[in-house]
């Protein structure tokens, strides 16, 4: 989602500065075109620019750009960007930027080589949309977005779309029990934002590298085929986040572990104080509440072999970080051939081995008498005290 915002953020910029530009720079100066421009930025927003130059080519060369806006919260600032009209009414403009930085409240991009053009469908319906590529996209010490080809619908309208190809994705994020490194082959991205947020993203490669998670273990690193997520951001009575998450041939240091994984998952959130839209979701205003609950999980993994088969489900309540109350957890663990997938799991790192232990001796105890498995486990979760088929493991 942040990703999503960040190009919303520039393309508005951009469209800004670049209107004007294609209706009187030809004929009227920079000085004119910076006043005219001041003069129409949205609410609670400004802008200052070191240096105003006119280029051979009837445009603009604008240096130490910086936009501000206070009541979104977000800056942009570009060392250098150079806006050209083309004699053309669907692609009137042309812009390259060298460098610029990009924050917001939560983050700070840095922008490398952005090149592309401002495409008009319709001036009388405002029906303005930015293409461009992107060199790379780095968030300090967190993420890397390198060969960004991208398309974004409708920026001045309530509904916009994106779309975005890049050659190489590399995010890092901290976790509440440590330091998570996700990299991605062939990234593909669309998005909805409007009223409410639709994301789908592909990948031909996943690498997941969790080595840092808790006491650290330097064989928990994943790798994936054929990445699918789908997240979606809707209100539904409360703000509500669907998660969808397909991979297959799972492979860990120790080998091949499983031909296929699929999860799904339903955060919500609560103890709002106002209405909220999207955005105030995404810029995480405190009055909105936030991501307390995590439901409808369901976890469903089959080994190499298709012969195994590891299913996860639950709901959680008070589960994330700071969710300010007692967590409580029920779920079930069903599973085929049941000393094979554990001991996979064991083995890859991905499950601690005194913990999968403990696991494996309470699924053997408690067979399943249906045909599509062979045991079944259930575990109760109330804050620290955790229940294995009714009975206390810790």
């Amino acid at each position: 989602m942040k990703i999503f915002r960040i190009f919303i953020y520039l393309s508005i910029t951009l469209l800004i500065i670049c209107v004007p530009l294609y209706s009187g720079a030809r004929i009227l100066l920079p000085g004119w075109l910076k006043e005219y421009i001041s003069s129409s930025l949205p609410s609670g927003s400004e802008l200052q620019i070191g240096e105003m130059i006119s280029t051979p080519n009837l445009g603009i060369s604008y240096k130490d750009l910086v936009f501000r806006n206070n009541n979104e919260n977000f800056q942009i600032n570009l060392k250098d960007i150079i806006l050209e009209p083309n004699i053309s009414i669907s692609k009137p403009v042309n812009f390259k930027i060298s460098s610029g930085i990009i924050r917001s409240k939560n983050a700070e991009f840095l922008v490398t080589n952005l090149n592309g053009k401002i495409l008009v469908s319709s001036y009388r319906n405002k029906d303005f949309s930015i293409s461009g590529k992107l060199k790379e996209l780095k968030e300090k010490e967190k993420s890397v977005f390198n060969n960004i080809n991208f398309l974004i619908n409708g920026i001045i309208t309530e509904q916009k779309k994106i779309t975005a190809v890049a050659e190489e994705i590399d995010v890092k994020f901290l976790s509440p029990n440590g330091l998570v490194e996700v990299k991605l082959n062939n990234f593909n991205l669309t998005g909805d934002f409007g009223k409410e947020l639709k994301t789908k993203i592909e990948a031909k490669n996943l690498k997941l590298d969790l080595s840092n998670i808790g006491r650290g273990n330097p064989n928990r690193i994943l790798i994936g085929e054929k990445v699918l997520l789908n997240l979606d951001l809707a209100e539904r009575k409360v703000w509500q986040m669907p998660i969808e998450f397909k991979a297959e041939n799972i492979q860990a240091i120790s080998g091949e572990i499983g031909s296929r994984l699929d999860i799904k998952a339903i955060g919500i959130w609560k103890n709002a104080s106002i209405n909220c839209e999207l955005y105030d979701i995404l810029s995480n205003r405190k009055e909105c509440g936030k991501l307390v609950d995590v439901v409808g999980i369901d976890l469903k993994f089959k080994d190499a072999n298709n012969q195994g088969t590891f299913e996860f489900s639950a709901d959680g309540f008070c589960v994330t970080p700071n969710a300010g109350c007692q967590q409580m957890i029920d779920s079930s663990i069903r599973t085929k051939n049941t000393a094979e997938v554990i001991s996979k799991t064991m083995v890859s790192g991905l499950l601690d081995p005194i913990l999968g232990g403990v696991l494996l001796g309470a699924l053997l105890s408690s067979p399943d008498i249906s045909n599509n498995y062979d045991h079944n486990a259930k575990i109760k979760v109330i804050g620290n005290k955790i229940l294995l088929n009714g009975k206390p493991i810790i």
